[in-house]
């Protein structure tokens, strides 16, 4: 009974404070949850192509999948791919991700690419298609612009700014709109064992939130992450094992009010 409550005070939540449809961003894949959604300006993973496109030159070829639970309701779940290709010398990111449950879900797709425009200077581009599902009412799409540029000052430190949703997409004949929001990053790796992640997040429905990770390679097979949200006063941790091109990823956010998510992902770099 309890996680009925929950659930529907969740989905009461997502209805009555976004209208037609949220879609908030917050980044896909295991490593970003552990980071508590820093991260944005380095590679680390397949998904950190998904979030910043302008590091697409910067990424291996490679895919990934996550899943996630929300708080121990197991109707209530994010399930995403992603992979980063090149046909000729040109870098593709594609990525597929749904969130929700059999009354309501959100499914993004997501095709972007990156360009160095100078030394040390690149851009990227990413359109991303959303489709919103509510039983009993049907279903709507729209297609969003993200935007971003990426530059490293010196060799341990990275800076990007992201804009997401710049033409501020509208769905269904409500014409509620997907929130624009925008995104300032720093990494920095004091040492090839220590990375720091501070990153800005600012979207038209809520306040400034800062984010801030950091992870430790213990062994070159083996990295631990740890994170926390100012926002909601959140804090979150994981690990990534590295065996043979495969990275086996496990998370988990702890909610000050909601309680904890879990989440697990492989990924293959090749």
């Amino acid at each position: 009974m309890k996680k009925q409550y929950r659930l529907v005070l969740l989905v009461w939540g997502v209805l009555t404070t976004f209208g037609y449809a949220s879609f908030n961003y917050n980044p896909p894949g295991t490593t970003a949850l552990a980071l508590s959604y820093a991260g944005s300006a380095g590679v680390i993973d397949v998904f950190s192509v998904v979030n910043n496109p302008a590091l697409a030159p910067f990424k291996t070829n490679g895919m990934g999948t996550s899943y996630r639970s929300y708080y121990g309701i197991a109707s209530l779940a994010n399930m995403a791919v992603a992979a980063v290709f090149k046909i000729g010398q040109w870098p593709l990111m594609l990525s597929a991700e749904r969130s929700g449950f059999n009354l309501y879900a959100e499914t993004t797709i997501r095709l972007g690419t990156g360009y160095v425009i100078a030394k040390n200077i690149s851009v990227g581009l990413a359109i991303p298609v959303y489709n919103l599902k509510i039983k009993n009412y049907g279903n709507t799409s729209a297609v969003g612009i993200t935007l971003a540029a990426h530059y490293r000052p010196v060799k341990n430190m990275q800076i990007s700014a992201i804009g997401g949703n710049l033409n501020r997409p509208a769905l269904g004949r409500s014409h509620e709109r997907a929130p624009a929001y925008g995104i300032l990053a720093v990494a920095y790796q004091p040492s090839e064992q220590l990375g720091l992640w501070v990153d800005i997040f600012k979207d038209e429905n809520r306040a400034f939130e800062s984010r801030f990770g950091v992870g430790f390679q213990i062994f070159p097979a083996l990295q631990l992450l740890a994170g926390y949200r100012e926002g909601i006063n959140s804090f979150s941790a994981g690990t990534a094992i590295k065996i043979n091109g495969y990275h086996l990823r496990y998370a988990l956010e702890l909610h000050p009010q909601l309680g904890v998510s879990h989440t697990v992902g492989l990924s293959y770099d090749f």
